[in-house]
C-alpha cells in the first residue's frame, strides 16, 4: 500500500502522488478546462495540477482503491510540469531523475538576496573548519555572509582559527561572542537579529558541503511566498540517512524519517528521493526568508536544546506555509559531535524532559495527527512501514 500524506503541493510537482483515484466537482472540472486531449497518458496529472491551483484537495487516509502498477510517461510529465511552471509564472527547469516518474525542479532565482549563514559553535575546530572551508570552496551562490556564534569556546586553537578566517574570508565572515549557557533557540534568534541578509540559513558546525549548487537550489524554493522552511537530505558518514524529513507522533514525539537507511533507498515508492512536504525539518541545515522567521516570532527560547526547530516549523505550518524537503541537496552531518549525546548526564536528561513536556503542551493535537504522515504508518519505526495492529 501507498499511504499518502495530506495535501503536499511541492510533492505534487515532483510526481503525481495522488495518482488515478480522486473525485472532483463537475463545476471545478469544467472551470479548469477538463482533460487536455494533447496528453494521452498523464492527462489526470495535468488535470490535478490545474485543479489544485483553484482548490485545496481533501484527503481520506484509507485504502479505497487498488490498481496495477504502471510506469509514468516521462516525456508527457516533463511537458506538463514545464507548462505548469509557465502557467504559474514560476520559471524553472524540470529535471528528470533516474527514477521513473520522479522529477526535481531547479527554480530560476527571481528574488535574489543575501543569505545569512548562522553557525553556532563551541571549540572543535576540526569539524568547524570542514564546515566553513567546504562552504566557501564549493558554494556557487556567492551572495552570503557567515555569522559564527562563539558559545563559550575556550580553546586557543579555536581563537587562532577565527583570526585566520577573519583575514582569509574578510567581508563575508564575522564571529560574535554568545557568552551564555547553550540554548540553540536563543543562539538562532541572536544570529538572525545580527544578520544582514533577506534569507537566513541555520547551519550546524558539524555539516560538510559536498555539492556546489546546494544553496542555489534551496534559495530557489525559499523565495516563493507559500514556502516556509527548506531542508535537505543529511547523511551520516557511510552514506546512510540521518535526516530526510521529520515526522510527528513517532517515538516520544518526533523522529527523523528514514534514519539509518541507505541514501538511495527506494522504500515507500521512492519517498526519500522525491521532493516532499513535512510538518518539520531539522535546523542542522534550514533556510527561511528572514521576514518569515520574524513574523513567526523566531524560535522559542524555552525549548533550549530539543524540539525548537520542530516547534518553529510547526509555527510556519500554522501560518499557512509549507515546509519542503529537497532530496536534490545532500550534505554530510556528523551529528552531535561537538556537544555529544543530549542524554549523557542527569542534567541533560532533565533538560530533555523539560523540552519534551513544553513541546507536547504546545503541539499535542498535531503530534497525534501529523497531516504529512499517514495515520496507517508505524508509530515505532521511521521507515514509513505499515502500523502494526494488535489482534483482538
Amino acid at each position: 500500500p501507498f499511504f499518502k500524506p495530506g495535501w503536499s503541493p511541492h510533492a505534487m510537482l515532483s510526481r503525481n502522488y495522488i495518482d488515478d483515484a480522486f473525485i472532483i466537482k463537475k463545476s471545478l472540472f469544467e472551470r479548469v478546462g477538463g482533460f487536455n486531449k494533447d496528453y494521452l497518458f498523464e492527462y489526470k496529472y495535468d488535470l490535478l495540477l490545474r485543479a489544485t491551483e483553484n482548490a485545496i484537495p481533501g484527503h481520506i487516509p484509507k485504502v479505497l482503491y487498488h490498481a496495477s502498477f504502471h510506469e509514468s510517461a516521462g516525456s508527457e510529465s516533463m511537458d506538463i510540469l514545464a507548462e505548469t511552471l509557465k502557467r504559474r509564472n514560476t520559471p524553472g527547469k524540470v529535471i528528470k531523475t533516474d527514477i521513473e516518474g520522479v522529477f526535481h525542479i531547479n527554480y530560476t532565482i527571481e528574488r535574489p538576496g543575501k543569505v545569512s549563514i548562522i553557525i553556532p559553535t563551541k571549540d572543535n575546530v576540526l569539524l568547524l573548519k570542514t564546515t566553513i572551508d567546504s562552504l566557501v570552496l564549493l558554494t556557487d551562490y556567492k551572495d552570503y555572509e557567515i555569522i559564527l556564534l562563539n558559545n563559550n569556546s575556550i580553546s586557543d586553537v579555536f581563537f587562532a582559527f577565527v583570526a585566520e578566517c577573519e583575514v582569509k574570508y574578510k567581508g563575508i565572515f564575522r564571529c560574535i561572542n554568545a557568552a551564555f549557557p547553550f540554548n540553540f533557540a536563543k543562539l538562532m534568534n541572536m544570529g538572525v537579529a545580527l544578520s544582514k541578509g533577506g534569507y537566513v540559513l541555520m547551519l550546524n558546525n558539524d555539516v560538510e558541503i559536498i555539492q556546489a549548487d546546494w544553496l542555489t537550489k534551496m534559495v530557489g524554493y525559499a523565495q516563493h511566498n507559500h514556502t516556509g522552511a527548506v531542508g535537505v537530505k543529511l547523511l551520516f558518514p557511510g552514506d546512510i540517512i540521518q535526516h530526510a524529513g521529520i515526522v510527528l507522533g513517532v517515538g516520544e514525539a518526533t523522529a527523523h524519517a528514514f534514519i539509518n537507511l541507505p541514501k538511495d533507498t527506494n522504500i515507500h515508492y521512492n519517498y526519500v528521493q522525491a521532493t516532499n512536504n513535512f510538518s518539520a525539518l531539522t535546523a542542522a541545515c534550514l533556510l527561511v526568508r528572514k521576514a518569515v522567521f520574524l513574523d513567526a516570532g523566531g524560535m522559542d527560547e524555552y525549548l533550549a536544546v530539543e524540539y525548537n526547530d520542530v516547534d518553529f516549523c510547526l509555527k510556519l505550518c500554522s501560518m499557512g506555509y509549507y515546509n519542503v524537503y529537497l532530496p536534490a541537496v545532500t550534505l554530510y552531518h556528523y551529528e552531535s559531535a561537538t556537544r555529544g549525546h543530549p542524554f549523557k548526564s542527569k542534567a541533560s536528561w532533565r533538560q530533555h524532559e523539560k523540552d519534551l513536556n513544553r513541546f507536547r503542551e504546545k503541539w499535542q493535537p498535531v503530534i497525534d495527527n501529523d497531516p504529512f504522515y499517514n495515520i496507517n504508518l508505524s508509530r515505532q519505526d521511521t521507515d514509513f512501514s505499515q502500523k502494526k495492529r494488535t489482534k483482538i
